[in-house]
């Protein structure tokens, strides 16, 4: 029986062994699985996947909160990280991110402690330059070897026109959005100073998808729906059940991100 247990011992050992000395992957991607176009300057949703990371999770887990790549790249919350349920090996981090700039390669190194992990980027299109249009222009002009001069002289002028506007629509696109989520933000940061009646808590609750994203103190928003959670199935609310559940959840509008513009 002791010699039994001896070799399990052993197989645990060797086996933890093997895992640790594994090879360390990762990915981006889309939570729709689908191909998305993101400009510098934008949040947008993702999904970081790494693996096999069962045994080195403690070690870096907080790093991963700060998770950046290579300044291209950069976590600014995490809406729920788990190990998968149908790979106990892979972690899934689910949060929001925002393109400080355009990646060179379609992979990028995470680095922390002794480990170094290269994330392959997939299903995302970062923006393409416009810088070389003017250098198609000139060459379409290109007659027995000799450009004419005024071809160049319009080909530039033609190009930057196209640089202009180009910037000019990219920017109020930009503008636009920045308008349209600073406008759902204070219209639920409004709605949270009239939170007066069951009705309206269950229906602030429904919508939550809608202004999670807005939401920094990750605390704060999980003590919000463990609060909801306890109550939304009963019959009839207390009095104090609807104190707690007002309470609670006007503490979330302290903790809205004050600007969910990028620069």
């Amino acid at each position: 029986m002791i010699r039994f247990l001896q070799l399990v011992l052993l197989s645990m050992f060797l086996s933890n062994t093997w895992s640790d000395d594994g090879t360390i992957s990762g990915k981006i991607i889309s939570l729709t699985g689908k191909r998305e176009l993101v400009f510098e300057g934008d949040i947008f949703e993702a999904k970081i996947l790494i693996w096999p990371f069962i045994n080195q999770f403690e070690y870096h887990k907080e790093a991963l909160k700060s998770f950046n790549l290579e300044g291209c790249i950069k976590l600014l919350k995490i809406n729920k990280m788990e190990f998968s349920k149908n790979n106990s090996d892979l972690l899934e981090i689910f949060g929001l991110f925002v393109l400080i700039k355009k990646p060179l390669t379609s992979s990028l190194i995470w680095k922390n402690k002794d480990i170094a992990i290269d994330f392959k980027i997939d299903t995302f299109a970062f923006n393409q330059t416009q810088g070389r249009l003017s250098e198609h222009i000139v060459l379409s002009q290109r007659k027995d070897g000799k450009i004419h001069v005024n071809y160049i002289i319009t080909g530039l002028v033609i190009s930057l026109s196209l640089l202009g506007i180009g910037y000019v629509i990219l920017r109020r696109k930009k503008q636009k959005k920045v308008l349209n989520l600073n406008d759902e933000k204070k219209f639920y940061m409004d709605n949270f100073d009239h939170l007066d009646t069951r009705e309206k808590i269950e229906q602030i609750y429904q919508e939550k998808r809608k202004w999670e994203k807005y939401i920094y103190n990750l605390d704060v928003y999980n003590e919000y729906l463990n609060c909801i959670n306890q109550i939304q199935y009963k019959k009839n609310w207390t009095s104090h059940d609807l104190d707690v559940a007002v309470n609670t959840t006007k503490k979330l509008k302290e903790s809205f991100m004050e600007s969910s513009r990028v620069v």
